[in-house]
């Protein structure tokens, strides 16, 4: 689990347990209707996990920074 500058854990998990050791990454996600989920990002080897989770954090800093409102960003 990693959690980055947005306050969002990113989580990792095994998709087989064979040689390849590919690696699920994922965040939750809440609806505004209530209703949880994941969000799947990728499907990786396991050396390029931390380079991905990096591209994550960034993709939701900046998610997160665009929802604000004109007033609060000053």
């Amino acid at each position: 689990m990693f959690t980055c500058r947005a306050r969002t854990q990113i989580f990792e998990t095994y998709l087989d347990q064979a040689h390849t050791a590919q690696r699920i990454i994922f965040t939750e996600i809440r609806e505004r209707n209530g209703l949880r989920g994941i969000l799947v990002w990728f499907v990786s080897k396991h050396k390029h996990v931390s380079r991905y989770m990096e591209l994550i954090d960034d993709s939701i800093a900046r998610l997160s920074h665009t929802r604000q409102p004109v007033s609060a960003r000053r």
